[in-house]
C-alpha cells in the first residue's frame, strides 16, 4: 500500500499538475513532507540493511572522503550516508543544489562540446545541456543520445527535431556489444535487468565512438553505470572527458564508481553533488 502511494504521488499526472499549485501557494513542503513520511515508514528494512552495508564498506567510505576535492563533495557524502541511515529529509536540505549534470563551479564549457548522454530519456538532459552551453557562452558540436526504451525514443525525436547535430542511439550502453535482458517501463526507470520482458541491442562507448573527440560524458541508466564506464575506459583514458555519473542506483555504486574513475585517470578531480530531497540523483562529477 504504500509502495503504491508513492507511486501515485511520484508518477500520477494528477501529482504533476498540482504540485506547481502548490508551489505558489506555499504548500509544496507539505507535499514533499508527506512523502518523505512514507519513504521512513516504507523503508525501515532498507535502512537497517544500509547501517550494516556501512559498517562493512566503512573502510571504503573514509577512502572515498578523502579523495573528494572540497569540502562541500565531504559534506554531501556524509549527509547522504547519513539519510540513508535515518531516512529523515532535513538532513539533505542544505546540500541540494542544481542544475543536475551542468555544475559551474565544478565544469568549463568549451567551445566546442561533444556530449554522449547516457540515458537520455526524453531528451531532458539534452536541453539542459543546451541550456548550459547557451549560458556559459561555449558551444557545441555534436550530442549523441543513447536511449533503449522504444516509446522514450519517439518522444525524444519530437521533443529534439529542431535542434542540429544530435544523433539519437537507440541501444543500451554498456561494457561490450550484446542482447541484454530489458525491462521496459516507458519511462524514466527502463532498465537492463535479468528479470526484463523484452531483449535489447547494447554496446560500448569506446566501439561505437572510437573515432570521436569526447568532451563530455553523462551517465543515468538505472545501475549500468558501472558495466558502461568499462566499456568507455579507452575513451576516458584518451580524451579525458568531463564526467557526470550518477552514483546511487546500487548501494555499492557509491564509492565503486569513484574509485573506478580515479583508477583510470588518476589526475582526475571529483566531486559529489546532490539533486533532490530523498535518496536519488547522486552524482559524481569528475574533470582534469
Amino acid at each position: 500500500m504504500i509502495s503504491r502511494i508513492k507511486y501515485i504521488m511520484e508518477h500520477h499526472s494528477f501529482f504533476r499538475k498540482v504540485v506547481p499549485i502548490c508551489r505558489k501557494v506555499g504548500l509544496v513542503h507539505f507535499l514533499h513532507r508527506i512523502k518523505s513520511d512514507f519513504d521512513r515508514i516504507g523503508n525501515r528494512d532498507k535502512r537497517k540493511e544500509f547501517q550494516d552495508f556501512y559498517e562493512e564498506h566503512k573502510n571504503d567510505f573514509e577512502r572515498l572522503s578523502k579523495m573528494l576535492e572540497d569540502d562541500f563533495s565531504r559534506e554531501t557524502l556524509q549527509r547522504i550516508l547519513d539519510f540513508r541511515k535515518n531516512w529523515k529529509i532535513k538532513v539533505l536540505r542544505p546540500i541540494i543544489v542544481n542544475p543536475q549534470y551542468f555544475q559551474k563551479d565544478i565544469f568549463e564549457c568549451t567551445e566546442k562540446e561533444v556530449l554522449i548522454d547516457g540515458g537520455a530519456y526524453v531528451g531532458d538532459t539534452v536541453e539542459e545541456f543546451l541550456n548550459w552551453v547557451r549560458r556559459s557562452g561555449g558551444g557545441y558540436s555534436k550530442i549523441y543520445a543513447w536511449e533503449p526504451d522504444e516509446s522514450n525514443v519517439k518522444q525524444m525525436q519530437k521533443n529534439l527535431k529542431q535542434y542540429k547535430n544530435v544523433e539519437i542511439i537507440p541501444c543500451g550502453m554498456w561494457s561490450q556489444k550484446e542482447e541484454l535482458r530489458f525491462s521496459k517501463n516507458g519511462n524514466a526507470g527502463s532498465r537492463i535487468t535479468v528479470h526484463g520482458a523484452t531483449k535489447i541491442y547494447v554496446d560500448s562507448i569506446d566501439h561505437m565512438h572510437a573515432k570521436v573527440r569526447v568532451t563530455l560524458i553523462k551517465m543515468d541508466i538505472e545501475g549500468s553505470e558501472m558495466a558502461a564506464l568499462k566499456g568507455a575506459e579507452k575513451i576516458i583514458k584518451r580524451d579525458r572527458p568531463k564526467l557526470a555519473v550518477c552514483i546511487y542506483h546500487n548501494p555499492e555504486d557509491i564509492f565503486e564508481i569513484p574509485f573506478l574513475i580515479k583508477k583510470l585517470v588518476p589526475e582526475y578531480k571529483l566531486y559529489i553533488r546532490h539533486h533532490s530531497d530523498t535518496y536519488a540523483e547522486t552524482v559524481v562529477y569528475a574533470t582534469v
